[in-house]
């Protein structure tokens, strides 16, 4: 789970808390806070995995066709809000689906 409830901790505390653990050895859950490297390692991954994180090549243009076809098409997602929001984001869901059809469960804004 992201992060294990009850933590109070947000995802990207909690994420950086497992890159001070992989980095110190410790086992620690990140409360007591991060070093400079974790919160550096955190910031360079998330920034590398979500430049990344794209709809393979022929997806838009099947998506297009099925939409010229009369289907409804749109995008389902579960997991922590946060972290799908930004994956959907980061691969242009919104613009290929439509805002509205972009339903991230769990999210209360569904």
């Amino acid at each position: 789970p992201f992060p294990p409830e009850p933590s109070g901790l947000d995802v990207p505390a909690w994420r950086t808390g497992l890159w001070e653990r992989a980095l110190s050895g410790s086992s620690s859950d990140g409360r007591a806070g991060a070093s400079p490297a974790a919160r550096q390692a955190y910031e360079a991954w998330s920034s590398e995995r979500l430049s990344s994180f794209r709809f393979a090549d022929d997806v838009d243009a099947m998506v297009r066709r099925l939409q010229s076809a009369g289907y409804k098409t749109g995008v389902l997602t579960n997991g922590h809000a946060d972290v799908q929001r930004a994956k959907t984001a980061a691969c242009g869901a919104g613009s290929l689906f439509g805002e509205e059809r972009v339903i991230i469960a769990g999210a209360g804004d569904a």
